[in-house]
Parts: C-alpha cells; sequence; structure tokens
C-alpha cells in the first residue's frame, strides 16, 4: 500500500474563509500549548500529551473532541517523526496557519457534487464546493481517503488528501525503459550505453558565472541589464 496526496482547492465564500481561519489559529493555539506542557514535562507520546491537556484544551480553546485529538497527534508526531534527538532539543513552535490534520470524524465528502463538509469552531460548513484536477477526483472515488490536512497557501485553502493506493505488481521482466545516471564530465550516461559530454554545459556555466562576478562591479545601467538575464 502506497500513499498519494492530492490537493484541493477549497471554493470558500466569506463566512467560510474566516470560519477555516479561525479554526486555524485556535488549534495551533492548542497546539503550542500542548508542545510547551510536552517540554516542560519531557511527554512526547500521544497518550501521555493526551493526559497532560485533553480536557483542558476542549475547555480554554473550544475545540471539539476529534480536533483535540487529532492536534494532540500533530504535536507528537512533530517530537517524534524523523531525527528524534534532533527534534527534542529545542521545543515546536506552530505558526497560525500550520497545517491541520482531518479525519473522516470531521471532514466528509460528496464527490458526485465534488463538495465538502468540513468542522469549524463555527460550527461545520456544509456542502463547500472544491477544486480538483480529473485525475485526483478519479483517485477520490475509487481509493480509500486517509487522513488530510486543512491548509492556507497564498491566499486560498486547500485539504491534501492523503489516498492509500494499492501497489501494483512489480514488473519481473521489464522492457522498453531507459535507466539515465547524472553526472559532471558526462551529463547523463544510458542503461544502453550511450552517454552525454557536460564540456559545453560547463563551460556555458563557467562563462555566465564570471558574468555574475565581473558585472557587478561596472555597475552600468547594460551591465544590470545583462546580469538580471544571466540570472
Amino acid at each position: 500500500m502506497s500513499n498519494i496526496v492530492v490537493p484541493i482547492k477549497i471554493q470558500t465564500d466569506r463566512k467560510t474563509t474566516d470560519d477555516l481561519g479561525a479554526t486555524l489559529r485556535a488549534c495551533n493555539a492548542a497546539a503550542n500549548y500542548m508542545s510547551t506542557l510536552a517540554w516542560e514535562s519531557r511527554e512526547f507520546s500521544k497518550f501521555g500529551i493526551h493526559r497532560l491537556v485533553y480536557a483542558k484544551v476542549k475547555e480554554e480553546f473550544g475545540l471539539g473532541a476529534q480536533a483535540t485529538v487529532r492536534t494532540i497527534a500533530k504535536v507528537a508526531d512533530a517530537y517524534n517523526s524523523g531525527d528524534q534527538k534532533f527534534r527534542r532539543t529545542r521545543k515546536r513552535r506552530f505558526s497560525w496557519g500550520s497545517a491541520q490534520p482531518f479525519d473522516a470524524r470531521n471532514l466528509s465528502w460528496n464527490l458526485e457534487d465534488t463538495t465538502l463538509s468540513i468542522w469549524t469552531m463555527n460550527g461545520r460548513a456544509k456542502a463547500v464546493p472544491f477544486l480538483c484536477a480529473d485525475w485526483a477526483l478519479e483517485l477520490l472515488k475509487h481509493d480509500p481517503i486517509a487522513e488530510s490536512d486543512l491548509v492556507f497557501r497564498k491566499g486560498s485553502f486547500y485539504i491534501h488528501a492523503t489516498i492509500d493506493v494499492e501497489d501494483e505488481t512489480m514488473n519481473e521482466s521489464p522492457k522498453g525503459f531507459l535507466g539515465v545516471d547524472m553526472g559532471i564530465v558526462n551529463i547523463a550516461t544510458l542503461s544502453d550505453g550511450k552517454n552525454f559530454s557536460g564540456k559545453h554545459l560547463n563551460q556555458v556555466r563557467n562563462r555566465n558565472l564570471r558574468l555574475r562576478r565581473t558585472l557587478p562591479k561596472k555597475g552600468t545601467r547594460s551591465a544590470k541589464r545583462l546580469l538580471a538575464k544571466r540570472s
């Protein structure tokens, strides 16, 4: 089983935009509170953080039960994923727009109408239109949807949906493929024996490097234009 992340753009009106923004702010404020307590107590497991903060976070930050659970998981993952020794040398912080995980309990889909329903701080936003590529919609329709993240990017809200896709059977006798080895002396060497020299490319790179070093010293208008072009 493999995971594919599918980007979904939410078509929000003003109220939904405000509600989703408030939701991200509240969830990440709660995440920072959880992170502080986890750091001070050196408790980094989901169960341990849950025991420390669950009741108080629901009361003080106004999060629903499932939003609280998903935020706890986000904080625990921040300390436990990757190199744990590095992760635990400093307290983890979350910006107001850090991605917030959702699951089937607080995010549902109507794929025929290309709408979704999502929990917010101000009630559930229902029948919210979304846009995605045709291939992405086909994946959403035919493969299981796992955890999804609410993301704010360049003024718009997105859902990054994780799709569980069955791995294809490995072809034990592949035909019609070509392997490529990238290099410097030879810019590419193919598995069929052909190679492509990097001599000319390196000459162009070196010439541009010399120009980028010398043009700023001239300071003329034409030198600045040429430097911008070479950049």
